[in-house]
């Protein structure tokens, strides 16, 4: 009962912004876990830009504090 509910929510929902909406069939855990394993690893090979080096050395002094206030 709680789907059929929850089905018609979401279809009436849409309807009322005008716009056109197609609900497909619910799916079960294993379906849902392989979705979330799937973005996972597209959100950190697509979105995550590792650093060549976590560390630089400046290329010159000129940006440092006077040595007084180091």
């Amino acid at each position: 009962m709680f789907l059929r509910i929850t089905r018609n929510f979401f279809q009436n929902y849409k309807e009322l912004e005008g716009k056109d909406v197609q609900i497909g069939e619910w799916q079960n855990a294993d379906f849902a876990r392989e979705k979330v394993i799937v973005a996972h690893r597209a959100y950190f090979q697509n979105q995550v830009q590792v650093p060549e080096s976590f560390y630089q050395e400046p290329e010159s002094a000129e940006h440092l504090p006077p040595e007084e206030l180091i």
